[in-house]
C-alpha cells in the first residue's frame, strides 16, 4: 500500500525550521522568561516514533507544516491560524499548539467551526476549560485550578488568611522593591515553570529600573509552585526533561491514536453505527444537508461529522505515556497531577521544598522533600524571620499616668482593708445582742 501524506497538526512554535511540511505547529517564546520551543524536538522525534510504528495510521505518513512562533500574542497566533486554514493550503486535521495560554485562547474559540480539535502541551488558563465556549480544546497539563488548590493548601499551612493576586511584567518587582515589598514582611508566590534565572538581563533583556541583585532581593525566599506530571514510562525521552518536552512529545501520540481510532472506525463501522456510538449529529441543522463519513485524507473543514467523530477519540484518550497517564477530564483538561513547591535563596539554586498531592477535588496535602522533612521546619523559617504574616499586626499600647494610678491603688487598698476589718467584727460580734 502506497503512504498518503496527511496533513495533521498546526503547531505553532519559536521560529524554528522543520525539515518536514504538513501538519502544523505552534509555540511561543521567549517572551518574558517563557519559551516553550524547546518541544519541538520531541514532537518531530514523536512523529518519527508514530511514522515508525506500523500499527499507527498504516498507510499514512504524518507530517507538519512549518513551525510558527506565535509570540505569545494572540494576533499573531490568530493570524497564522488563517493562514494554516487558508482554502490553498493543503488541509490539516488538527492543531498542535500554542505554547501558552495567550496564544491559545483566540485559536481554541474558532477552531471548531473548522470541524478541527486543538491539544496545547503548556496552555493551562482556567479559562480554557470552559467546554461551552471551547469544545474542542484539550490540554496536556491540568488547569491553573491546581495551583488554586495549593495555594489554599500554603495559606493553610502558614495561618494566612488574605492574599492578593497580581499580574504584570516585571515592572511590578521593581515597585515592591522601591517600596520594600520584600522578606520578611512579604511572601511572593510565582509560578515555577519560568526560565532559570528569568529576571537576569542575560535571559530576558527587558529594560527595568532595577538590577539582576535588587531583582533577586526581592524574589528572596519567595516561593514558586509548579504543577508536575506523574512519572511516565522510559523511552526515547526522559522523563526527567522539562514537562514542555514530556507534555509535547504525548501530545502528538495523542493526536495520532486518536486520528488511528477514527481511521479504524471510519474503514470498518457503517455511518450509522458511528453515530450511534458517537451520539455525533450527522447533519448541518441550517442547510438540512448530510455530512459524509469519509476517509482523513478526504477530510474537509466543513465536514463537521468528521471533527465531531475525531472529537471524540480524543475525549476517550487513556494510555501511559512518557510524561505519565494521559487522560482528560470532562472539561478538556489534564487528569490530576500534583504542585512542586521550590524557594529561590539568594546565591543559591532554586531549592525544591515540598509536593502538594491532591486528596480529591476539594482537599491537598502538604509533603515535604527528603531534604526538608528531617527538620519538620516550615518552609519560610530561616534566621533571617521566619513565617510573614498575612498583614500588618495592630498592636496596642495601652499608658497609665502615674499621678493618677497611685492614688486609685491606695484608695482602693485601704477600701480592701475596711472591708475585711468589718468582717472580722462582724463574725465576732455577731451573737451579742
Amino acid at each position: 500500500m502506497c503512504a498518503r501524506s496527511i496533513v495533521l497538526l498546526g503547531c505553532l512554535f519559536e521560529a524554528v525550521h522543520s525539515q518536514e511540511v504538513r501538519y502544523a505547529l505552534f509555540t511561543s517564546g521567549p517572551t518574558f522568561g517563557f519559551d516553550s520551543s524547546e518541544a519541538v524536538p520531541a514532537i518531530e522525534l514523536a512523529e518519527e516514533m508514530i511514522n515508525a510504528d506500523s500499527s499507527i495510521l498504516p498507510g499514512y505518513n504524518l507530517t507538519h507544516t512549518p513551525v510558527v512562533d506565535t509570540m505569545c500574542d494572540r494576533t499573531v497566533s490568530l493570524n497564522e491560524y488563517f493562514e494554516a486554514t487558508f482554502p490553498l493550503q493543503p488541509t490539516i486535521l488538527g492543531l498542535l499548539g500554542c505554547g501558552c495560554s495567550a496564544a491559545s485562547e483566540p485559536v481554541a474559540e474558532i477552531i471548531h467551526h473548522n470541524s478541527l480539535s486543538q491539544i496545547s502541551y503548556m496552555s493551562s488558563l482556567t479559562g480554557l476549560s470552559y467546554r461551552e465556549r471551547y469544545p474542542n480544546f484539550f490540554q496536556m497539563l491540568p488547569s491553573d485550578n491546581g495551583i488554586a488548590q495549593a495555594i489554599v493548601t500554603l495559606m493553610q499551612k502558614f495561618g494566612w488568611r488574605r492574599i492578593a493576586i497580581l499580574t504584570e511584567d516585571e515592572s511590578l518587582f521593581t515597585e515592591a522593591y522601591l517600596r520594600g515589598y520584600t522578606y520578611p514582611k512579604y511572601a511572593w508566590l510565582t509560578y515555577g515553570w519560568y526560565q532559570d534565572r528569568w529576571w537576569t538581563e542575560e535571559v530576558n533583556p527587558e529594560t527595568t529600573n532595577c538590577t539582576d541583585n535588587q531583582l533577586a532581593e526581592i524574589l528572596h525566599r519567595s516561593l514558586t509552585l509548579e504543577q508536575l506530571l506523574p512519572h511516565g514510562i522510559s523511552g526515547h525521552v526522559s522523563n526527567t526533561e522539562p514537562i514542555t518536552v514530556s507534555s509535547a512529545y504525548d501530545a502528538l501520540w495523542t493526536f495520532a491514536i486518536a486520528l488511528n481510532k477514527t481511521n479504524e472506525m471510519v474503514r470498518g463501522l457503517t455511518r450509522e453505527e458511528i453515530l450511534n456510538m458517537t451520539q455525533c449529529g450527522g447533519t448541518d441543522e441550517e442547510t438540512g444537508v448530510e455530512w459524509e463519513v469519509v476517509s482523513l485524507e478526504n477530510f474537509t473543514y466543513s465536514n463537521q461529522l468528521m471533527g465531531c467523530i475525531i472529537r471524540w477519540n480524543l475525549e476517550r484518550t487513556d494510555f501511559v505515556g512518557i510524561s505519565g497517564q494521559v487522560a482528560f477530564n470532562d472539561d478538556g483538561s489534564r487528569v490530576h497531577i500534583h504542585v512542586e513547591v521550590d524557594q529561590y535563596r539568594l546565591n543559591e539554586d532554586r531549592t525544591s521544598i515540598a509536593y502538594i498531592l491532591p486528596v480529591n477535588e476539594s482537599l491537598a496535602q502538604l509533603v515535604y522533600t527528603r531534604t526538608m522533612k528531617a527538620t519538620r521546619l516550615y518552609i519560610l523559617v530561616s534566621s533571617e524571620g521566619g513565617v510573614p504574616p498575612d498583614g500588618t499586626p495592630v498592636i496596642v499600647e495601652v499608658s497609665f499616668h502615674l499621678a493618677l494610678v497611685v492614688p486609685l491603688y491606695i484608695l482602693a487598698t485601704a477600701g480592701i482593708v475596711y472591708s475585711t476589718v468589718c468582717l472580722v467584727f462582724t463574725l465576732k460580734q455577731r451573737k451579742k445582742k
